[in-house]
């Protein structure tokens, strides 16, 4: 395979291949490898879950395949200042390293109304990743994630006093009304990985204890 040295930026992996389906993203991981064994270097990106993790932070999207087959993945996440302001952070958590990979880095760029693609574009500059406490995770903005984290502690603590009993703690952890924490508990029960987080046994009479899924086994 002839190769320059350019480097190709995959914008998205779906377009190219099934994420879905193992057999093919291997085979598409494979022609990847081929030109980067050549000297090549690719850059792909990929899509998250729409449900993020029980922490709130993105989840790929796709088999394990893509994810064994490349040398380095990172998950990137949306940001915006705590305090205001016309720039967004985003800010990429490693999953796979390759060599001294970092563990995390971070990028801010402007978005001040008005300026142009390029003008943004010529924005973008590295942030210190300790500054990233000035800065919040976009789904924050509408608080799943934090009562996603509540539920998931008070449900570690071992809480068996019901549904109703596990909203109304939830609800006076984070601040929130009891309507919205008894939605995020409704959203993410069930039994399957990756969609949702946790499901419950009935005992007495009808009284839910909520349980964690394990997030490792995906259906077949």
């Amino acid at each position: 395979m002839e190769n320059r040295s350019w480097p190709i930026i995959i914008d998205t992996l779906k377009k190219f291949t099934d994420l879905m389906d193992k057999k093919r993203s291997s085979e598409f991981a494979q022609i990847c490898r081929q030109y980067v064994m050549a000297g090549g270097t690719i850059l792909a990106l990929g899509h998250t879950t729409k449900r993020p993790n029980a922490d709130g932070t993105p989840q790929y999207q796709g088999t394990t395949d893509i994810l064994e087959d490349f040398d380095a993945v990172y998950v990137a996440q949306p940001m915006t200042p705590k305090a205001g302001g016309e720039s967004r952070v985003v800010k990429f958590s490693r999953k796979k390293a390759r060599a001294d990979s970092p563990e995390t880095v971070a990028y801010a760029y402007s978005v001040e109304p008005g300026i142009s693609y390029d003008v943004k574009l010529a924005s973008a500059h590295p942030i210190p990743v300790d500054e990233l406490t000035d800065y919040a995770p976009e789904r924050e903005q509408v608080s799943d994630p934090q009562v996603m984290g509540a539920i998931v502690q008070i449900i570690q603590a071992g809480c068996t006093d019901g549904k109703m009993a596990l909203t109304k703690a939830v609800a006076k952890e984070c601040g929130v009304s009891h309507r919205a924490a008894l939605e995020v508990l409704e959203r993410y029960t069930g039994d399957t990985p990756n969609e949702h987080l946790w499901n419950f046994v009935a005992i007495g009479h009808n009284k839910r204890v909520y349980q964690l899924i394990d997030q490792t086994k995906l259906e077949p």
